[in-house]
């Protein structure tokens, strides 16, 4: 599967994989980190990139923490089928 496939699976409730990316029972990796999750019935992406974002819900969504450039283009492909929000512990 292309990044992009598996993020669309994920969105979709399925399993995927490529090489550094992959979902697996509702949640979404980058490597090792989980960069996005189902919450209340939403497809929701951590925003482990360098910069402060937002969604259409109108929420500030600070920077998680940059980790790579691969993990950000993963948030970003991810970001075309989930919503950004804060990550909670």
């Amino acid at each position: 599967m292309t990044n992009l496939q598996v993020t669309q699976a994920w969105a979709a409730g399925k399993d995927g994989h490529s090489l550094n990316l992959h979902s697996i029972a509702g949640k979404l990796y980058s490597y090792g980190l989980c960069i996005g999750m189902w919450r209340d019935g939403l497809p929701v992406v951590f925003n482990y990139t360098a910069h402060d974002d937002g969604n259409p819900f109108g929420h500030k969504v600070s920077s998680g923490g940059f980790q790579s450039k691969t993990t950000s283009c993963h948030v970003g492909l991810a970001r075309r089928v989930g919503y950004c929000f804060q990550k909670e512990d």
